[in-house]
């Protein structure tokens, strides 16, 4: 995989995200700071249900032909996500399908699904006999992407949330 969509960018940011829950308690995990914030469980469950909608989005989108023109309409998309994802300050709302509703109330169940996401996520990344750069699928939000970009998205994404588990961690109230 090319344009810096690699699966060494997916492993650490799994590894970023996960060492964000680490030691994270029962009460920790379901603390918020009030009702329009999210708690740590609902970061997690979230951040999950993305990468479960991504990884099921590539296996279709690898057997799906794309023309020159859907090709065209992806370029230029990496600096609109690093500005979109990265970028902390710029509040982004989710999609509703992507809200927590509570699917995992155990931690480890949460933990377990976003491995399993991350893993075929990997294994799309790690694949050297396809051409992701052929593989094009529509963002709720940021239009149509390639399988690059998407690649991109989800590292950058589970970091946008890891630093968004750190700031709570931070948050004045926090339990000990």
């Amino acid at each position: 995989m090319s344009a810096g969509a690699t699966a060494h960018d997916l492993i650490g940011s799994r590894e970023r995200f996960l060492a964000a829950l680490r030691g994270v308690s029962a009460a920790q995990w379901r603390w918020k700071p009030h009702s329009a914030e999210w708690s740590v469980a609902e970061i997690t469950e979230h951040v999950t249900v993305v990468e479960m909608g991504v990884s099921r989005l590539l296996s279709r989108a690898a057997a799906t032909p794309v023309s020159g023109e859907a090709r065209a309409a992806v370029q230029g998309k990496e600096a609109v996500l690093t500005h979109a994802l990265l970028d902390r300050g710029q509040r982004i709302s989710a999609p509703d399908a992507t809200h927590p509703t509570g699917r995992w109330p155990v931690q480890g169940a949460a933990i377990a699904a976003f491995e399993q996401a991350r893993a075929a996520i990997v294994a799309y990344a790690d694949n050297p006999t396809q051409d992701p750069r052929g593989h094009i699928a529509a963002h709720p939000l940021l239009g149509p992407l390639d399988g690059v970009q998407w690649v991109r998205m989800v590292w950058m994404h589970s970091d946008r949330h890891a630093r968004q588990i750190e700031a709570l961690k931070a948050t004045a109230g926090y339990p000990a």
